[in-house]
């Protein structure tokens, strides 16, 4: 064994672990009509999709879930079907890929599609794009 007198050896072996971060926020996002809606405009870098959270800022008298789904900028789905049910006043819900969903910049952006509206008098979310940059320095 070869002893180091310096650390300088150890940087070529840490592999820098990325954190999950906020790449997009999008409000006032009404669950209760079938649309879509933009949810991150533009990609300025490849990430990697880790999920997309529902968070429910206005509620009332809900009796149908809303159906939704996640597509890219080309209508590549990218989380599939859902429906979000038990939603409640200020509660959320979480939408997970199944692995890993590398995004390019190429995808130009991240569209959220209600399929179905809930039945309610008010649903309302913000919705939060969860993940992490694979280029160093983002």
């Amino acid at each position: 064994a070869e002893l180091y007198k310096t650390q300088d050896w150890l940087m070529d072996y840490i592999v820098p672990y990325p954190a999950v971060q906020l790449i997009d926020s999008t409000t006032g996002i009404d669950l209760k009509t079938a649309a879509t809606s933009t949810l991150v405009a533009s990609l300025s870098d490849e990430f990697v999709l880790t999920s997309v959270v529902f968070r429910i800022t206005a509620y009332n008298s809900m009796t149908v879930e809303p159906v939704v789904r996640i597509e890219d900028g080309s209508s590549n789905v990218l989380m599939a079907e859902e429906t979000l049910y038990g939603l409640s006043s200020g509660g959320c819900w979480v939408m997970n890929p199944s692995g890993a969903r590398k995004i390019s910049a190429a995808a130009s952006a991240i569209k959220l599609i209600v399929s179905t509206g809930a039945t309610a008098t008010t649903l309302t979310a913000t919705v939060d794009v969860l993940g992490y940059y694979t280029s160093y320095g983002v």
